[in-house]
């Protein structure tokens, strides 16, 4: 016997992504272009600007999208969101920075955690640390900033 499962309003997504945008592009060194142009299977790939212009300082987004109050439901905003096991060698493989972006529509907060985690540090090099299980932390502006400037001296440390 199937079970129905209620399908996701068409615009969750949509939306979600156009929040990812507006997020990213607060900080003037980001410029933003859809995955699906660059590497299929990854919703943002977010270029950082070098000298006014797009460099080759890259790092992934990953949006995912939820309605905050379903009828009937308490929603409690998420703490960690789990790889699908499908995709785990596809995102273990992304050779860049990728972080994670959720946003629960009805209220435009977001949450977010990193994926691909560019560590630094000065004895052992800079390196990405997958993530299976990603803590989520609320999204704010200063997050965007100090997720850029983590990226920033990923790269940095990899010269």
């Amino acid at each position: 016997m199937k079970v129905a499962t209620a399908e996701k309003p068409w615009y969750l997504v949509e939306r979600a992504e156009g929040l990812a945008v507006i997020y990213l592009t607060e900080d003037s060194r980001v410029e933003v272009s859809r995955s699906r142009d660059v590497l299929s299977g990854l919703d943002i790939v977010a270029t950082l600007r070098e000298n006014g212009r797009p460099g080759a300082r890259l790092f992934g987004v990953e949006v995912k999208a939820a309605r905050t109050h379903e009828p009937g439901r308490d929603n409690p905003k998420p703490r960690t969101w789990s790889v699908p096991s499908s995709h785990t060698s596809f995102f273990r493989d992304i050779p860049f920075p990728v972080c994670l972006f959720y946003f629960t529509v009805d209220d435009d907060q977001g949450l977010w955690g990193w994926i691909q985690k560019p560590i630094t540090n000065v004895d052992a090099g800079p390196r990405l640390v997958f993530n299976e299980r990603v803590p989520l932390s609320l999204l704010t502006a200063p997050d965007v900033t100090r997720i850029v400037s983590e990226v920033d001296r990923w790269y940095d440390e990899r010269k």
